[in-house]
């Protein structure tokens, strides 16, 4: 996946004076960017996510069931969620 990075770097972040972002930065920077770059930074999220030990464990704790047989069919998911 490409990243499209920032033509500049804002004012109060020149490679002279880089310090970490708060939070509040980060949700003020994120709020300029365009739509496809949100996408991008929402699939990196998701990445990330997915690369955790805890994510890993409960991923194959999933396919160990549904290995088992106890997975869901399309239409009971689709039960499932008719009924919510």
């Amino acid at each position: 996946m490409k990243v499209c990075l920032p033509a500049r770097l804002p004012a109060s972040r020149t490679h002279d004076s880089f310090s970490p972002m708060s939070v509040l930065e980060l949700k003020q920077e994120v709020s300029r960017l365009n739509k496809q770059e949100r996408r991008e930074l929402f699939a990196y999220l998701i990445r990330l996510k997915h690369e955790t030990p805890e994510w890993k464990k409960a991923a194959a704790k999933r396919v160990a069931e549904m290995k088992k047989g106890r997975g869901v069919t399309s239409a009971d998911l689709a039960a499932r969620i008719r009924g919510r």
